[in-house]
Formats: structure tokens, C-alpha cells, sequence
């Protein structure tokens, strides 16, 4: 397994919150590159599906 991680951007790092790093380097400690990777994406995924229906959930109350 390749767990080499290229080194990011200062631009790249400059808008991440040390919560957010914070969250990445534990999930990093206990699960693989693979699957910390996974569970941001899918927890990123859910973000934005709450962003979009937020709008429609305004919408209907209305």
C-alpha cells in the first residue's frame, strides 16, 4: 500500500480550518488513506446535499 501524500499548496491550505485538520489527521491515525478519504467525501457529499435542499425545505414552508 502507498501511503505517500504529495505536499499541498500553502493556497491549498490557506481556507482550511484547524478543526478541519484537525479531523483529518485523526481520521488518518485510526483508518487508512483510502478509507479517511471515503468518509470525507461521503461526509463532504452530505454537506452539499443539506446546502441544496435547504433552499427547497424554505421553499415549502412558505
Amino acid at each position: 500500500m502507498d501511503r505517500s501524500v504529495r505536499e499541498p499548496s500553502w493556497k491549498e491550505l490557506r481556507g482550511i480550518s484547524a478543526s478541519c485538520v484537525r479531523m483529518v489527521l485523526n481520521l488518518l491515525q485510526t483508518h487508512t488513506l483510502e478509507e479517511s478519504k471515503e468518509l470525507i467525501e461521503r461526509s463532504f457529499g452530505q454537506y452539499i446535499a443539506m446546502q441544496q435542499l435547504s433552499p427547497q425545505q424554505q421553499a415549502i414552508a412558505i
